[in-house]
């Protein structure tokens, strides 16, 4: 099947509202598609699918030789709810020389960990030491985020101080790790914390994420 053919079967399973047994039998194959384009989409065609063998085809994609397929099937994976494929994730964040595989990694970690039974100090730990090693700014600020889901609360504090960093990609993140966290008792000083920083911004995509943050958080 060539590439032209692979998108158009894939497009077809994707506008199904649901995937019967022929269909995940279609996206295992596509998985293995020699295009990665094709595997690219598959991994996104799969999250949140509720299949038994779907979050095996996504697990099989982390060790996709390409970058991007990888960072897709770890973001897919978030809405797992199975303690085994943590562990997978926490290899990806040993292995994975990509910073962002490792992201996705980890911020998948904090989704699939808040929603089940977890022993969360001993996830933490291993965080903890990861982090520790972790070199990548952009990666840095997931651990962050997922770190303080998982009652590290002194991480708010690291997510603050990003606020500040040059790199206005890093800015970003920062923004909308603190839109995802901001609760009852930390709202109020994370809202005066970018409204402190949108007197300064000066750049329009940092502006624009961080207006639209400010407006779910003060308007909610």
């Amino acid at each position: 099947m060539n590439l032209e053919q692979a998108l158009e079967r894939l497009d077809t399973i994707r506008d199904k509202d649901a995937f019967d047994d022929t269909d995940i039998d279609a996206l295992k194959d596509l998985s293995e598609h020699h295009e990665s384009e094709v595997r690219y989409f598959v991994a996104e065609a799969l999250i949140g699918i509720k299949h038994p063998q779907a979050e095996g085809i996504l697990i099989a994609l982390l060790s996709d030789k390409n970058y991007l397929v990888r960072t897709n099937a770890c973001d897919s994976l978030c809405t797992s709810r199975n303690s085994q494929t943590i562990e997978f994730l926490k290899k990806v964040i040993v292995k994975d020389k990509s910073g962002l595989v490792r992201h996705y990694a980890v911020l998948s970690i904090g989704d699939i960990a808040v929603s089940i039974k977890i022993d969360r100090q001993e996830l933490l730990r291993f965080l903890e030491r990861r982090l520790e090693r972790e070199k990548n700014v952009h990666t840095q600020n997931a651990f962050f985020r997922t770190m303080f889901m998982l009652g590290d609360y002194d991480k708010l504090h690291c997510m603050l101080n990003q606020l500040s960093n040059t790199r206005y990609q890093n800015r970003i993140v920062a923004i909308k790790n603190l839109g995802e966290i901001a609760g009852r008792e930390n709202k109020d000083k994370i809202v005066a914390e970018l409204e402190k920083l949108n007197k300064i911004e000066k750049t329009y995509a940092v502006k624009s994420v961080l207006q639209e943050t400010l407006d779910k958080l003060t308007q909610g």
